[in-house]
């Protein structure tokens, strides 16, 4: 399971959980290239943000912060 987090998005993840993504994306490359020759696939599922009372409460934080909407703040996530 990896996550849309590798990218390190602002107050939705944090360096070690990006890294580790990321990690798992990388993995997941290499272990198709690897095991493709023998007819198996590697997939790894990349889960969007869910939203959670946390997430609503960052949301609304930086809405108030930058002058936006809630659904701007949304748009850039």
């Amino acid at each position: 399971m990896a996550s849309i987090g590798r990218k390190g998005f602002v107050d939705v993840s944090n360096a070690i959980y990006a890294a580790s993504k990321g990690a798992i994306i990388s993995l997941t490359k290499t272990a198709a290239q690897e095991l493709g020759k023998y007819k198996i696939n590697v997939n790894a599922i990349c889960p969007g943000i869910t939203h959670t009372n946390i997430l609503s409460g960052i949301i609304k934080k930086r809405s108030l912060e930058q002058g936006k909407t809630e659904a701007e703040i949304m748009s850039i996530i």
